[in-house]
């Protein structure tokens, strides 16, 4: 063999291993992308997940406040209790619908669909409770069972979510892991 052929021989070798290996680098770093993008997501469904679970429960301190503000015959504090009822109403929902954008498992989905209807009838008791209160103590207080059902239902709904989305997020760290070692 001359030294020509020998010489074109090795570098188009080379070539073919640079280009297998360059191949190979970036099926990883395709794959890692990927992962990558999908811990993300999880990460956002988590933070909404959480942001309205906080809110669930902000929801029943403004109503708890407007109750008590009625029984100790302060207007002032069952006005904030209802401005706060807004903003934690508004963030409740926004958080919902901001959880609808990110790509969801089925399971999540329906636990989702399942969960507005509960959320609907959770505010609007908690608006109700907070109207009574204006009225007198007694009248708020008629309002809590229905009030107190709406959030055990919600409760419920919201911890079967939060239990689906986390373990949701615990199947796709699990699977960048090993891929994030590399």
């Amino acid at each position: 063999m001359q030294l020509r052929t020998q010489i074109l021989s090795l570098g188009l070798a080379g070539a073919l291993m640079a280009g297998v290996v360059g191949g190979i680098g970036m099926l990883g770093n395709e794959r890692l992308s990927a992962s990558l993008d999908d811990v993300v997501t999880s990460g956002e469904a988590l933070q909404r997940s959480q942001t309205a679970d906080m809110m669930h429960d902000a929801i029943r301190g403004d109503v708890q406040q407007a109750l008590l503000g009625a029984m100790d015959k302060q207007p002032g504090a069952i006005d904030e209790a209802g401005r706060d009822l807004q903003a934690h109403a508004d963030t409740l929902t926004e958080s919902l619908g901001q959880l609808r954008e990110v790509p969801l498992t089925d399971p999540v989905a329906t636990d989702l669909s399942a969960a507005r209807p509960l959320v609907e009838r959770y505010i609007a008791a908690a608006r109700r409770s907070v109207q009574a209160a204006r009225t007198d103590a007694a009248a708020a207080q008629q309002q809590m069972p229905d009030f107190l059902g709406a959030f055990t239902a919600l409760e419920k709904q919201m911890a079967s979510l939060s239990e689906k989305i986390e373990a949701d997020d615990r199947v796709v760290r699990g699977e960048v892991g090993p891929i994030a070692a590399l």
